[in-house]
């Protein structure tokens, strides 16, 4: 009778941390992803079977692939993660099969706790519940109790919720099956506990970037030393503390942080490492030391390729060589209007979001909703193209601009101003010239291309303000480096710039495709068959 109370229990902890109730009968496909057939498996989703198909009690083959190696004396159960093919090969075909309409339930969920990044990111992208979550664990617990670290920044950075997490992970730390000590009872809560410590010392983190970007460096750095008083190496309040002396004109301070960020990014995160590159090069300017400043951004663009003309012109800005920073800059006019593209019909151009009070495009009259058409007898055919043509132009002339409002074209003279009172305004540059001149220290907003992940390097609009995705156009952008092929030279930039056209297409304030009509196929999963 006490042999079966254990079976009886263990079965229960069994359901609780696969998700799901374990079936009676299995498709094919459901038994060849349980057993580890990778070969089968692969047989059966080229002949139309999909990881999502339900078996008996509604577990689905990503499910029946999580677990592997279950044994009753002595008990021990090991995961399946995406570092696994079966896994990620069973994940992404639920993924797809979801993207077409398809009902795969607990995917967030199998997602996270398997570390399969890609996955979580597109749906999260596509409005998935981030806090999805069975029985009392959240897809962020989850990830928490598996080790997934990655994993959990991602979930954090699109809202999911620390305390329903903790609070999850600390049920099932509480949880004991009757009449079982271990080894299963004492994995699960080390593997809980241990997610639990995870999400708290992530907790403070979260705090500090939060009052980081309201402009409250003072509280930011109070929170961030706390986190780093439970994690010493913590690069991201390393480079969130670093950040917030910077603005604070504690350059020397900021260099010391950026510098032990350094030591504990991984090579492979090329976007932190040029965060943390960045913020010791303009910290280095605010000490003065230019040659170090553009040295640092040199190895910026090393560690993850980007345009360095806006960081080099701010740099030699503050060193009052106009000259050169007009001509990173591209020019030096100003017109005091934000856009976004327009592409409705065979209207081309860029519509006005926001006008500068007292600034040039003001002082011409132009509206907000204003589509500009033409600038100097020039068609704008969108968002950039109106940047860089603004740019040019010499302060103090007469700019000629075309605007079409409420169906009607309008011309507008508009009187150039130069670009200098934005770069004295420039949060990164903002701190360096107060103290050059001997200022107290700024309050600057977050300079939009620092944050805890790395988030777009371009201003964001307000929510209420972006326009409307628009479904009926499509996307489909191919970047192939042809890398370690004889008969054709190797493009250096190809998968690069795809990608950035790719996240230009994609973005609400700019291409409006939606993520759903969009595919990105990149080197070597640029097939015939993709």
């Amino acid at each position: 009778m006490k042999r079966i109370s254990i079976l009886i229990s263990i079965f229960s902890l069994l359901i609780f941390l696969s998700g799901c109730m374990p079936p009676m009968y299995k498709t094919p496909i459901g038994a060849a992803a349980q057993s580890g057939d990778i070969n089968a498996v692969k047989d059966l989703l080229a002949t139309g079977s999909n990881a999502c198909e339900e078996q008996e009690y509604g577990q689905t083959a990503y499910m029946l692939a999580a677990t592997y190696d279950l044994t009753i004396f002595p008990l021990d159960m090991k995961y399946r993660t995406c570092r696994d093919e079966i896994y990620r090969i069973l994940i992404e075909n639920a993924y797809e099969t979801f993207s077409k309409g398809g009902r795969c339930p607990l995917l967030l969920y199998h997602a996270a706790g398997g570390g399969c990044n890609d996955v979580v990111r597109g749906l999260l992208e596509k409005g998935y519940n981030p806090d999805e979550k069975y029985m009392d664990m959240t897809a962020l617990g989850y990830a928490a109790f598996h080790g997934q670290l990655e994993t959990v920044k991602i979930l954090l950075n699109k809202g999911a919720d620390f305390d329903l997490a903790i609070n999850g992970l600390k049920e099932l730390a509480s949880k004991q099956v009757p009449h079982l000590n271990e080894p299963l009872n004492r994995k699960t809560y080390d593997k809980a506990n241990q997610g639990v410590k995870v999400l708290s010392g992530l907790k403070p983190i979260y705090e500090g970037w939060s009052y980081y970007q309201k402009g409250n460096y003072d509280e930011a750095i109070r929170v961030f030393n706390r986190a780093l008083e439970i994690n010493p190496k913590d690069e991201t309040a390393l480079r969130g503390r670093g950040w917030a002396k910077h603005h604070k004109g504690s350059f020397s301070e900021a260099v010391s942080d950026f510098n032990k960020a350094l030591e504990n990014i991984e090579p492979q995160n090329k976007d932190l490492l040029k965060d943390a590159l960045r913020g010791k090069a303009f910290s280095y300017l605010g000490l003065g030391d230019m040659e170090t400043a553009i040295g640092l951004i040199k190895k910026a663009k090393e560690a993850s390729d980007y345009d360095t003309n806006y960081d080099l012109s701010l740099i030699y800005y503050v060193m009052e060589d106009k000259e050169k920073a007009w001509e990173y800059r591209g020019g030096r006019g100003m017109v005091g209007v934000q856009v976004k593209d327009y592409n409705k019909g065979m209207i081309r151009g860029a519509e006005a979001v926001k006008i500068v009070a007292g600034g040039p495009a003001e002082k011409a009259g132009m509206l907000i909703g204003d589509i500009i058409l033409k600038l100097n007898d020039a068609d704008i055919t969108g968002i950039m193209d109106f940047v860089n043509k603004a740019k040019t132009l010499i302060p103090g002339a007469i700019a000629k601009i075309k605007v079409l409002r409420e169906g009607i074209e309008k011309d507008l003279s508009l009187p150039v101003a130069s670009a200098e009172a934005l770069m004295e305004e420039n949060q990164l540059i903002a701190p360096i010239i107060a103290k050059k001149k001997g200022k107290p220290e700024t309050v600057a907003k977050l300079p939009q291309e620092v944050s805890p992940f790395i988030k777009s390097d371009v201003d964001e609009l307000p929510a209420d303000k972006l326009p409307s995705p628009r479904p009926d156009t499509f996307a489909i952008v191919i970047g192939i480096d042809y890398k370690n092929r004889q008969d054709i030279p190797n493009l250096q930039y190809a998968s690069t710039d795809a990608k950035k056209i790719y996240s230009i297409l994609t973005d609400p304030r700019y291409g409006g495709v939606p993520k759903e009509n969009a595919v990105l196929l990149i080197n070597e999963k640029a097939t015939r068959n993709e």
